[in-house]
């Protein structure tokens, strides 16, 4: 991972891990610039909502933006 989105990921853990939620939306949103996508099994793209890495622990988790569309 690049060192800029290693950082807004580090940002997001700090904001959340000290509960300082009113920063929240403002890293959140920042994310969502990303335009990051995820591929599935299947091979199929898919764009992704609410990324959420955490570096320190190495958990990750999101969900799909919308239903990719059926082969």
């Amino acid at each position: 991972m690049p060192p800029p989105m290693q950082r807004l990921f580090a940002e997001l853990e700090e904001v959340v891990e000290g509960q300082m939620f009113s920063f929240l939306n403002d890293v959140e949103k920042r994310i969502a610039a990303l335009n990051l996508r995820a591929v599935l099994p299947d091979g199929v793209d898919a764009p992704i909502s609410q990324l959420h890495i955490y570096p320190t622990t190495g958990a990750i988790s999101f969900t799909l933006a919308k239903s990719p569309a059926l082969a």
